[in-house]
């Protein structure tokens, strides 16, 4: 007596699902390669899993090497303590985080930043681990020109309190 036992799943739900879980992360991909601020997200202790490329264009440090707590090495010596006690704060309270500090180039070029990230709703995540996401802005250009601007006005009133010197009636 011969016995045939057929099985069969439909398995095209899971291939749709599929097919757009990779189609959402093509999308995040470009989102990230294209956007000028550098794009990571971080657990409840600050390890980063993960950094955009744009990393790399900014500090000169490979994404790779700063995954984990390695992208704090980049955050200036002098701006570390308060950098990581405010994230501390943050974290313990379960707040947003935004901040300027300023990091440091692998050329030793000081980079001015601004830092913010968002905590995540707890349904967001897909188990118990608390994350962040944020984006890091170069504000090198902007607070250059802010310094700039700021010696301009300064040369100004200069020059308007010694005009009423200057005029002789």
């Amino acid at each position: 007596e011969l016995r045939v036992v057929v099985a069969y799943a439909d398995i095209s739900r899971h291939k749709i699902v599929q097919q757009a879980l990779e189609s959402s992360r093509q999308l995040f991909q470009t989102i990230c390669m294209t956007a000028p601020a550098v794009i990571f997200h971080t657990d409840a202790e600050g390890s980063c899993g993960y950094l955009s490329q744009q990393w790399e264009v900014l500090t000169g440090r490979d994404v790779s090497d700063d995954h984990g707590h390695g992208w704090m090495r980049a955050v200036h010596p002098d701006d570390y303590d308060s950098f990581r006690n405010y994230w501390l704060s943050v974290r313990l309270e379960g707040r947003n985080f935004a901040t300027e500090c300023r990091l440091c180039h692998v050329d030793g070029k000081e980079i001015n930043a601004y830092i913010q990230a968002v905590r995540l709703p707890d349904d967001a995540n897909l188990d118990d681990t608390i994350r962040w996401v944020g984006t890091i802005t170069d504000l090198t250009q902007v607070t250059a020109a802010n310094r700039e601007l700021a010696l301009v006005e300064a040369r100004q009133r200069q020059v308007l309190r010694a005009l009423p010197s200057l005029v002789y009636v």
